[in-house]
């Protein structure tokens, strides 16, 4: 399956620094876990009263940060490019990447792999059809 594109933008906020004004490693998840919440509101219709969407749970099968320069807060403007899509039968995986909006350097990687659990917290060994449709179809949107 293709992959699904979204930006993000957001601003390091002094609660998310250290001391010296970096940004604390713990952080660069919660940056990834925002950008993903946004992509899913905005492009999933995700938390809009989507009765069938509110029936699933994505746990987190896995996790990853790349940390490649450090974030300051500095009160500049931030970008996630995000990427999504479809990983086999009964995955779904995001890609980040981490950049200040005005420059092309990358301050960070990171993915996340997330499986599906039905309103019984069962295991989606296949993703619902109904959702998959909508996936599919904003991969066409953008194609």
């Amino acid at each position: 399956m293709d992959w699904i594109t979204y930006t993000y933008e957001f601003q390091v906020r002094f609660r998310d620094t250290d001391a010296y004004g970096i940004v604390h490693h713990s952080n660069y998840f919660c940056f990834f876990e925002e950008a993903r919440y946004e992509f899913s509101k905005v492009m999933l219709g995700m938390y809009d009263g989507n009765e069938d969407m509110e029936e699933l749970k994505f746990p987190v099968l896995k996790a990853e940060c790349e940390y490649r320069h450090a974030l300051e807060y500095d009160m500049k403007d931030y970008i996630i490019n995000l990427k999504f899509r479809i990983e086999g039968e009964s995955k779904i995986e995001f890609r980040y990447e981490l950049c200040r909006k005005d420059e092309k350097k990358v301050y960070a990687r990171g993915k996340t792999v997330h499986g599906i659990l039905d309103k019984n917290d069962k295991l989606c060994l296949v993703i619902p059809q109904w959702l998959r449709n909508q996936i599919e179809g904003k991969v066409n949107d953008e194609g």
